[in-house]
């Protein structure tokens, strides 16, 4: 981003995506209280990564003197997610990193990146990790 797209004046949008799927039983049944705390202490803790990713991300980016906000969003599908607040903002480009998911777990999951790519209004960039 920095070497081939990246303007001074830019203001990087991080945004994080995330849809908890959590079951907790039958409606109407009883519930297990010691499950429904492991449940929630679980989800604090995955919310407290992130926020401390995010966190390292947004220093990162304030200690080269690049501008950045953080979204977290809960609860929506990641790729509609992504795009609703790429949208809101006014973005001009997403760029997004890609799992690597296998080409049988993308096809029966899904791929958020490729979700992105064909349903995003504005351009979309998707970086690869690769190992060195």
């Amino acid at each position: 981003y920095l070497e081939n797209v990246y303007k001074p004046g830019d203001l990087v949008c991080l945004v994080h995506a995330a849809e908890y799927k959590v079951d907790i039983g039958l409606p109407g049944a009883a519930v297990d209280t010691d499950k429904l705390a492991q449940i929630t202490k679980a989800m604090k803790e995955e919310v407290d990564r992130i926020e401390n990713l995010c966190g390292n991300y947004t220093e990162a980016l304030r200690q080269k003197g690049i501008k950045s906000v953080t979204h977290l969003v809960q609860g929506e599908k990641p790729g509609a997610a992504i795009i609703r607040k790429a949208e809101e903002l006014g973005a001009a480009i997403i760029i997004m990193g890609s799992r690597g998911l296998g080409k049988l777990r993308r096809t029966l999951m899904g791929s958020v990146s490729e979700y992105v790519l064909h349903h995003a209004p504005p351009r979309v960039a998707v970086t690869i990790l690769r190992d060195s």
